[in-house]
């Protein structure tokens, strides 16, 4: 029997879920040897998704035995299913890979890839990994998994009409809602009640949310109480309270926070406690410490720190110990160590780890069995 337990993070175009596993082994006289793994899978954008085992002590990334996972398209997104078994990959169509568990190696997956929508930006899933949802164009797409081989299967009404340049979703802790972002004319944040038995969608009443210029990503810290926008064009975030019964949208006090030079990309990490930004044009990482009772950002000691060519993706591991950063144009990605008490960030040793294909985004999994 199987027990899990879930964890997500979401950031730029790419929304993170990792997933903790366990399992008994075929009989009390034959366990299988434990697996306990964090691995990071790395979407290239011209048609790779890299594969990486992380060193639990030091954040470093190793490179899984073999050549990289073909998909064989532009890629922009990824997400891995609250399960632990499977992969999703989005660019023109939606590619699925099952991972195995004891080596994080990836096989594609029989219907694969899915014409979903053509570029995909963002991928979300539910904590139970019943639904998946993604945004392209203007629309947020919703899907049902079938669980037995993380294939796709469209549920009555969708796509969903957004708002105009739909790029990044997220999922709100409790399932109830999901958050868009429209970086075209509007610069708004589009609301949604998500219907828990059929996964349709419906807007939350006084949906969208204006926000500054050129909204990007939207992260929800894990206690469901607050969301938060990076800006691409005015260079800072957003903070926004999120009403508990209605999912509706407040300005935080102060709001915005300023931050570098075209953001794109927003994580927290899983204690609620720190936030950070990946800053395009300005080559660095902002770093924030969040007021847990009012939702405020401060800047962290030493922010911003610097990053690679074209940082335009951030996300922090299940642990809550290391941040990575995909570089797209210096291709790699940063790593650094998160000071559990001032969230500060210090270069991992061997950092950065080369990825040779403009890296997009981040999915870490943690399986332990």
């Amino acid at each position: 029997m199987k027990n899990i337990g879930r964890w997500a993070i979401t950031l730029g175009f790419s929304v993170v879920f990792i997933a903790a596993c366990s399992k008994g082994g075929d009989g009390d006289d034959n366990p299988p040897p434990p697996i306990d793994e964090y691995y990071a899978y790395v979407v290239g954008h011209l048609g790779s998704v890299y594969g990486f085992t992380i060193d639990k002590s030091t954040g470093a990334l190793m490179r899984m035995y073999g050549p990289s996972f073909p998909t064989w398209d532009e890629n922009w997104a990824v997400a891995c299913n609250p399960s632990g078994k499977y992969v999703y990959v989005g660019g023109r169509d939606m590619h699925v890979f099952e991972i195995d568990a004891a080596t994080g190696q990836l096989t594609t997956m029989y219907g694969s890839p899915f014409k979903v929508g053509s570029f995909i930006r963002s991928i979300a899933l539910d904590s139970s990994g019943k639904f998946i949802f993604f945004t392209s164009t203007n629309m947020v797409s919703v899907y049902k998994i079938y669980a037995p081989t993380g294939g796709l299967l469209p549920i009555p009404g969708s796509p969903f009409f957004s708002g105009n340049g739909a790029t990044s979703v997220t999922v709100h802790p409790s399932d109830k809602f999901a958050y868009v972002t429209n970086a075209g004319y509007g610069n708004s944040v589009t609301a949604f009640r998500i219907n828990a038995e059929t996964g349709e969608v419906t807007y939350v009443p006084g949906s969208p949310y204006f926000v500054e210029s050129g909204p990007t990503s939207v992260a929800v810290d894990p206690s469901g109480k607050f969301a938060y926008v990076a800006n691409r064009d005015s260079d800072n975030i957003s903070a926004l309270a999120i009403n508990a019964e209605t999912g509706a949208l407040t300005a935080v006090a102060d709001s915005p926070f300023a931050v570098g030079d075209h953001p794109l990309s927003v994580a927290i990490d899983p204690s609620g406690k720190f936030l950070y930004v990946a800053n395009s044009e300005s080559n660095d990482v902002s770093a924030f410490s969040i007021n847990t009772v009012t939702g405020a950002l401060i800047p962290v000691a030493g922010s911003p720190f610097s990053a690679g060519f074209y940082p335009q993706f951030v996300t922090v591991d299940p642990s809550g110990k290391f941040a990575y950063v995909a570089n797209a144009y210096s291709d790699n990605v940063s790593a650094y160590t998160i000071h559990a008490t001032t969230g500060a960030l210090t270069a991992v040793v061997g950092s950065p780890f080369a990825i040779v294909d403009r890296p997009q985004g981040i999915a870490i999994i943690h399986i332990a069995q």
